[in-house]
């Protein structure tokens, strides 16, 4: 049982990741990089034992996805600079589109 509810978990997670990251925005070497980085910093705590900072690192990371995935402007994903200069010349209305 516990075996399944994690697989499912795992399963969910793993295909909002690919949904989520499937943007042509998200294939840019900057946001590579921005990830790898961000990956790195929630490594090093783990690895130091640093609890708090492994799941405040998390919890930031995952935040920041689901914003960018959402479309709002606050993510801490970086966006390429095309998509930048797209989204500041959209309207509000079409954003959302």
């Amino acid at each position: 049982m516990t075996l399944t509810l994690l697989s499912a978990v795992l399963g969910a997670i793993s295909y909002g990741v690919h949904v989520s990251t499937s943007a042509e925005e998200y294939d840019t070497a900057e946001t590579r990089r921005e990830v790898l980085r961000v990956h790195s910093r929630i490594n090093e705590a783990i690895r130091a034992g640093d609890a708090g900072a492994a799941e405040r690192q998390m919890r930031e990371h995952i935040t920041a996805t689901h914003s960018r995935a959402a479309g709002e402007r606050r993510s801490m994903v970086p966006l390429s600079a095309s998509r930048r200069k797209q989204r500041s010349n959209s309207k509000p209305d079409e954003e959302s589109a």
